[in-house]
């Protein structure tokens, strides 16, 4: 559901020094809780936009090499790794997010075939890319990824998880579409000593996700 909102919404754009500007220009204003909070906020969006990325090059590089399985053996050996690195079949863009500038078919075919049997099947590739901090299942399924460093982050962990779960029973599939989402940045669920401008900012947000909201309704009532 959360992406289904979000997807209403236009992403937050990292400005040259890696600071979010959101959608409609609501700028966070200089308060205690923002000076707090926002810090944190920004490192998670900069970080899920890289974990994003790795995984769109993952899917696609997993693709590629699906394509380049000539005996259909749902396994990889090196030429047909090579055939699907060459063959403009998997982009080089790509390539550089997964393997680094100074890769070769040698050395991905080599880091990919951890049990060395000169083949590269799913596990292999699954490990591959959750070492680089990316849950292939939790994108799959539109999930955020969440850092634990504290008892605190654990418990949050779970309470987020607890919530899924419940939305998952109790949700419908059209539940979404008559939801507005509000972005609350840098406000969390118990941030109660909020300042006027923090208060302000959550109406600013709410208005414009309404409009967002009233948007999106009206364009799927016109087609």
């Amino acid at each position: 559901m959360k992406s289904h909102l979000e997807g209403r919404l236009p992403a937050p754009i990292l400005e040259e020094d890696d600071t979010p500007h959101f959608h409609f220009k609501n700028l966070r204003p200089d308060t205690k809780l923002a000076r707090e909070n926002g810090p944190g906020v920004d490192k998670f969006i900069r970080k899920e936009k890289k974990r994003q990325k790795i995984f769109d090059a993952a899917m696609h590089f997993w693709q590629a090499m699906r394509e380049c399985d000539i005996d259909n053996s749902n396994t990889i050996d090196i030429d047909e790794l090579r055939n699907a690195m060459e063959n403009g079949v998997f982009h080089e863009d790509d390539a550089r997010v997964l393997f680094g500038k100074n890769y070769t078919v040698e050395k991905i075919f080599d880091e990919l075939d951890a049990n060395k049997d000169g083949q590269i099947n799913y596990q292999e590739f699954l490990h591959f890319v959750e070492k680089n901090s990316v849950a292939v299942m939790c994108y799959i399924q539109k999930l955020s990824m969440r850092d634990v460093h504290s008892f605190g982050d654990f418990l949050s962990a779970v309470i987020d998880t607890l919530e899924i779960n419940v939305k998952q029973v109790y949700m419908k599939t059209n539940d979404a579409d008559r939801t507005i989402g509000i972005n609350t940045d840098y406000i969390q669920t118990t941030d109660f000593n909020m300042e006027d401008e923090d208060k302000d900012f959550l109406i600013r947000e709410g208005a414009m996700s309404c409009l967002y909201f009233l948007q999106n309704y009206a364009e799927q009532q016109i087609w």
